[in-house]
This record gives structure tokens, C-alpha cells and sequence, in this order.
């Protein structure tokens, strides 16, 4: 997938328009390859860098963490949390769960 990145856009064009035509559906093909790359490269770096980031605050806290309950996700911060409870000097803790509230269909 990382050796398509370079390719440019415009030489894949042709290849799309023999492929979907002059349509609706090679505009939507063109315009979701130019976006594919860059979400995927920023999401992928917000995400390590969050996990950085809360790995980053657990280790130093002195009276409180306080943590969401999709952060458990990681299994890299839910060990850091771990670790800081067992120590003696340790902090309170405190787990949100947070939940949506919608009007149930009928």
C-alpha cells in the first residue's frame, strides 16, 4: 500500500476513467484517492501521539488521574495506570464511563 503513496494522481486518472467512465464514479474514485493517504497518515499519527501524551502525564501524578473508560483501549496506558496504583506514593483514581442519552425508536 505505502509504494501506491507516490504515484501521482493525475497518472492514476486515466486508468479510472477506463475503468468507471466519465461519471459520478470516477470524480468520487479521484477525490477518495487524494484523501486516502493523508487521513490515514494523520490519524495514525493522533493516535500515537495521544497514547505518548497520557503515557507521558500518568507516570509523574502525584494526587489524582483522572481517566475515560476509552482509554482502557490501549493496553499501554491501562498498564501505566496499573503500575502507578500499586506504587505506595500512588494517586486516586478515577474512571468515567461516559454514555450516551437518545430517545429510544419506537
Amino acid at each position: 500500500m505505502a509504494a501506491t503513496y507516490p504515484v501521482p494522481k493525475s497518472a492514476i486518472l486515466p486508468l479510472v476513467l477506463l475503468i468507471f467512465g466519465l461519471g459520478e464514479a470516477s470524480k468520487v474514485v479521484m477525490v477518495a484517492l487524494g484523501v486516502f493517504y493523508p487521513v490515514i497518515i494523520n490519524t495514525t499519527a493522533g493516535v500515537l501521539e495521544i497514547e505518548r501524551i497520557y503515557l507521558d502525564l500518568i507516570a509523574p501524578a502525584r494526587q489524582f488521574i483522572y481517566a475515560e473508560s476509552q482509554y482502557f483501549s490501549s493496553r499501554r496506558i491501562a498498564e501505566a495506570i496499573a503500575r502507578r496504583l500499586e506504587q505506595t506514593d500512588g494517586p486516586e483514581s478515577m474512571l468515567a464511563v461516559l454514555r450516551e442519552i437518545g430517545l429510544k425508536p419506537e
